[in-house]
Order: C-alpha cells, then structure tokens, then sequence
C-alpha cells in the first residue's frame, strides 16, 4: 500500500456482504473498508509491532464540530398557509 514500486500484492477480504465505503490515510499507511453490515476492516503496511506508525496526517489537532443550527420557528398551519 506504501510502496507503488514494489510488485502489486492481492487483498481479499472475508466479507459475507459487499464493501460500500474505502478510506485511505494521508500518509498512506493504512486503507479501510466498510461492509455494508457496518463492519469497518483496517489493514496496515506497517509490520505488527507496539509502536505503530501514525494513523492520521492530523494527529493533534483537535476536530471542529459544528454547532448546531438554532431550531426553526414554529409556523402556524391555517387555511392560507
């Protein structure tokens, strides 16, 4: 996965339905597959040790979540609405 030089190896995945969803990390480290059962499979190039290498290319950097929007005001329904 980190290596496009190197000979293309085969990945299959033991999935009893389909794969609906692929993500890959911005250092290209790590790929994932989502099922359509809500499975999600991680596979790494990294070899299996403690320290692994970084997951993300934003790793520390707090995530911003929106706030919500104000709720709309309540309409009256009448005939002319």
């Amino acid at each position: 996965m980190t290596n496009p030089t190197a000979s293309p190896e085969f990945i299959q995945l033991d999935v009893t339905s389909y794969i609906s969803s692929l993500a890959v990390s911005p250092t290209g480290s790590y790929i994932a597959f989502g099922d359509s059962e809500g499975t999600v499979r991680i596979s790494t190039a990294h070899e299996t040790t403690e320290e692994e290498g970084p997951f993300n290319g934003f790793e520390g950097v707090p995530i911003e979540w929106y706030s919500e929007p104000e709720p709309l005001p309540e309409m009256d329904w009448d005939e002319r609405t």
